[in-house]
């Protein structure tokens, strides 16, 4: 055992310091792909259970996924991009876009990111917008208005604030300035 009486070299020290450093790393890789594989397989999951729902709904599904075009002007140029909606269905004669989502987070029309998703399928076709949160077995209509963007609560209250502010400082400034005057 004469490997464990030396005492530790730099070598072996560096030597051990990459060892960790490299499976770290194989660790983080393999536990994100499994992550990515998970979230897919759950997608993919809550899809195939959206199909029976859609029909017990009385959907007749026309296109799975629905390939969409979005257009938008650039520099005075048209310019296209795929869009990529979960399911293209109908009843009763009106179609529908359907995005399917699996958690109760993406589920929620205001959550950021599953908002701007339907926002684009809202401007890439005229269909109305369906949201299927799967968590819950809940089917949402969404609509939006065109001039829907406002600001913030927040940012009015603080234009109120600012403009109360405003009108406090004229009116003390126009005291301070009455009361070192003689108005005699």
């Amino acid at each position: 055992m004469r490997f464990l009486e030396e005492p530790l070299t730099s070598q072996w020290l560096v030597l051990t310091f990459a060892l960790g450093v490299g499976l770290t790393f194989m660790f983080t890789r393999w536990w994100r792909k499994g992550k990515a594989r998970r979230r897919a397989n759950r997608g993919f999951d809550a899809e195939d259970r959206a199909i029976e729902f859609l029909h017990q709904q009385g959907f007749s599904i026309l296109e799975s996924p629905c390939g969409l075009q979005a257009s938008m002007w650039v520099d005075g140029e048209e310019q296209t991009a795929p869009v990529r909606a979960d399911f293209l269905v109908e009843r009763g004669g009106q179609k529908f876009i359907v995005e399917v989502k699996s958690t109760p987070r993406a589920g929620n029309p205001m959550f950021p990111d599953t908002r701007r998703q339907l926002r684009e399928y809202a401007s890439a076709t005229g269909h109305p917008l369906l949201l299927l949160d799967m968590s819950a077995g809940r089917l949402m209509e969404v609509k939006f208005d065109a001039h829907s963007v406002k600001e913030s609560s927040w940012l009015e209250k603080r234009k109120m604030i600012g403009m109360m502010g405003v009108a406090i400082f004229g009116f003390l400034l126009g005291w301070l300035c009455a009361l070192t005057m003689d108005c005699a």
